[in-house]
């Protein structure tokens, strides 16, 4: 297996400017699309006692919060989306990269409830930026016998995703096994693991993730990775 980067999950995270990044993502929302609304602040204590200093702090909190905003409105493109972030923390990783990683809640229109999640970030200092942010989509209580959920259409999906990521290759992913570990009251966070095998041969374990819409029946935001074993 081929792949470049099989890691996706190192990228994301951190903010204090909750006006910054409200204004650009209004500035950018098409005419009847509601715009994404950031809620939340950096914590500047566990930054600082890592050796990054205020300067570093607010050009970081601005590009972080611009990179997680942009993946969100991509994600769940013609959807409102709000954003609460929550506790953030940073370290240096080398000279010039500072390692993110926190957690934080979204929301899918007014009527739903809040939806736990947690990121990663690299943070750039020398270009001052953060590029591909990754959100991973975490549960919250749910009762304990799960629906019974239409992975036909979710495998689908992944299959077409793994088609275009490894095009050179033939791909066939089989999930085994889903649990549902969240909810909105609208739609279902789901945690699904199962084999990916490569032209017939090679294989390599896989954890996707998703949102069921139980209203349209639909799948959404379908994330996988390899040799991930959820908890």
């Amino acid at each position: 297996m081929d792949r470049k980067g099989i890691n996706r999950t190192a990228i994301a995270a951190m903010l204090a400017l909750v006006l910054v990044g409200a204004v650009a993502a209004q500035a950018s929302t098409p005419a009847g699309i509601q715009p994404t609304v950031v809620e939340g602040h950096s914590h500047d204590r566990a930054a600082a006692a890592n050796g990054i200093d205020s300067r570093i702090l607010a050009s970081m909190d601005a590009a972080t919060a611009a990179a997680l905003i942009g993946a969100l409105e991509t994600r769940f493109e013609g959807r409102e989306i709000a954003l609460r972030m929550g506790e953030v923390q940073g370290e240096r990783a080398s000279l010039r990269d500072i390692a993110l990683h926190g957690t934080g809640q979204i929301r899918l229109g007014a009527d739903a409830a809040w939806l736990p999640i947690r990121f990663e970030a690299l943070y750039d200092t020398d270009t001052q930026a953060v590029l591909s942010p990754s959100i991973v989509l975490e549960g919250k209580g749910v009762a304990a016998s799960s629906p019974t959920l239409p992975l036909p259409g979710l495998q689908a999906q992944v299959n077409a995703a793994m088609g275009d990521e490894f095009a050179s290759q033939q791909v066939d992913v089989s999930l085994q096994q889903a649990r549902v570990i969240g909810s909105d009251g609208q739609r279902l966070v789901v945690r699904a693991q199962g084999v990916a095998r490569f032209d017939g041969n090679e294989t390599a374990p896989v954890t996707v993730r998703a949102l069921y819409e139980q209203g349209s029946g639909r799948w959404l935001d379908a994330q996988y990775d390899f040799d991930v074993v959820g908890s």
